[in-house]
């Protein structure tokens, strides 16, 4: 059984911090989601769009990408319109109508 569909090799890990706060953050579960991200799926994953940042998102992936290798740094796309943003990496029609709602 596979998670992906035949022919797809790659994903887009879409995160929606709305709301995020301090109280979200888990320092070691970043590390183990990171860690996962850069051995496990680091061929898998081809961007991950993070958003909207607000000033907890931001100070987070200070901290994170002191974490994490040039290669996963290059994959993150970190932004305060991630609606619009998510745009440059994959068609419209295929992007869920409640994705980054409020």
């Amino acid at each position: 059984m596979s998670l992906m569909p035949k022919g797809v090799v790659s994903c887009i890990l879409v995160i929606d911090a709305l709301g995020v706060g301090w109280a979200h953050f888990d320092t070691a579960m970043t590390k183990q989601v990171l860690g996962m991200a850069s051995v496990g799926y680091r061929d898998r994953v081809d961007r991950i769009v993070v958003g909207p940042s607000g000033m907890v998102v931001s100070a987070a992936w200070k901290f994170v990408r002191g974490l994490v290798s040039e290669n996963l740094k290059q994959k993150f796309h970190i932004t305060s319109t991630p609606a619009a943003d998510l745009q440059q990496f994959i068609d419209p029609k295929d992007i869920p109508h409640h994705v980054f709602k409020a």
